[in-house]
């Protein structure tokens, strides 16, 4: 009796080379089985649900207590504030060793490695503080006096300090552990530093005013030395960990904000954006990088919008951005499968590197 197989997309792709079927056949054939059900007992089950929320909740447990010991900066002197970030420490870095020791959490682990560096940045911080009597308390100074300048200059210092202690364990966790979320953290952190030393530096000045169109330069210097860096880690790095979708994710943030900024007090510069949202999906396609694809589509989606509203075009000239760019979007998304299943299909015996995002 004949074995049943199942079909599947890499078995059309092969036909499509051999010039068995054209790729819009192909294309219909899988918007056919998209509309079956699979045959009685061949549904297996998805467990990809539970990963999801093991996700979800390792990500609360993490953040949840950082932002909170955060907000309690001001009513804790540095002793308390340190030992409780101490505690953060070792309990991300337990649960992360603990699900890892047992199989349980891949995913959940990465998080619990990866958030561990900001409580550590909570220790250099809370040291610096205890170690140059640095106040996080409320003070009813004169904001324009020299006393409040100096208070302010104390704390981005130790704001500084402990954004450099999250790099540094950053990269040694994501060494020595081998979690790519490490690397967000990293780049994150990356970019946090980044406007403190610009608004430490902005106090030097005549006004000590640290304002938005100060922050731009910075915002885009952060996303250079992010985006720089995920570039250097996909020529280098040979191993499975994907850290540099972490640090694309991340250089998205500054970059973004950065645009947005600019087009508010500029609406012309929109096009300039929207080049540079293009030049990214360019990039993506390259270098077969999805996550630069989805942030150029972002991009060309926010950026011409957004910046016709602040000409003053109207609601009803912002909605036809918005509509046009999806159908762009949409098209360029549908060529780009097809580009691919063609260089797929040209080469189906190319070494590929199955990389996880998590560890």
């Amino acid at each position: 009796m004949r074995n049943n197989y199942h079909l599947q997309e890499r078995h059309l792709l092969e036909c499509v080379r051999r010039n068995v079927i054209s790729n819009d056949q192909m294309e219909s054939i899988l918007a056919v089985a998209r509309t079956m059900q699979q045959a009685e007992g061949g549904v297996s089950p998805d467990f990809g649900w539970v990963t999801a929320v093991q996700a979800v909740a390792a990500g609360g447990m993490v953040l949840i207590p950082a932002i909170y010991l955060l907000a309690k900066l001001d009513r804790l002197d540095s002793l308390e504030f340190g030992l409780l970030a101490a505690l953060g420490a070792a309990a991300s870095l337990g649960f992360g060793w603990l699900l890892r020791r047992r199989g349980v959490g891949r995913v959940p682990a990465s998080i619990f490695f990866g958030g561990a560096p900001i409580f550590f940045g909570g220790v250099g911080l809370a040291l610096y503080a205890a170690i140059r009597h640095v106040s996080f308390g409320y003070h009813s100074w004169d904001y324009s006096g020299t006393a409040y300048q100096s208070i302010r200059a104390g704390r981005l210092e130790a704001f500084i300090v402990g954004l450099l202690v999250v790099v540094a364990t950053s990269a040694l966790i994501a060494r020595k552990a081998k979690v790519a979320t490490a690397i967000g953290t990293l780049s994150g952190a990356v970019c946090f530093l980044a406007l403190s030393l610009g608004e430490r530096l902005a106090l030097t000045s005549s006004d000590g005013y640290f304002n938005d169109r100060q922050a731009v330069p910075w915002l885009v210097g952060a996303a250079a030395v992010v985006f720089g860096g995920a570039f250097a880690w996909d020529k280098l790095s040979k191993n499975r960990l994907d850290g540099a979708f972490w640090a694309y994710l991340i250089g998205f943030i500054p970059l973004g904000f950065a645009g947005l900024i600019r087009i508010d007090r500029v609406g012309e510069e929109g096009a300039l954006w929207l080049a540079l949202a293009l030049v990214f999906g360019f990039l993506g396609l390259k270098f077969d990088r999805k996550i630069l694809l989805a942030g150029s589509a972002l991009g060309v989606l926010v950026f011409p919008a957004f910046a016709l509203s602040e000409l003053r075009i109207g609601e009803e000239g912002v909605v036809a951005s918005l509509i046009v760019s999806a159908i762009g979007i949409a098209f360029g998304a549908t060529s780009i499968r097809r580009h691919l299943a063609k260089k797929w299909a040209e080469n189906p015996t190319a070494a590929v590197i199955e990389r996880t995002v998590w560890e």
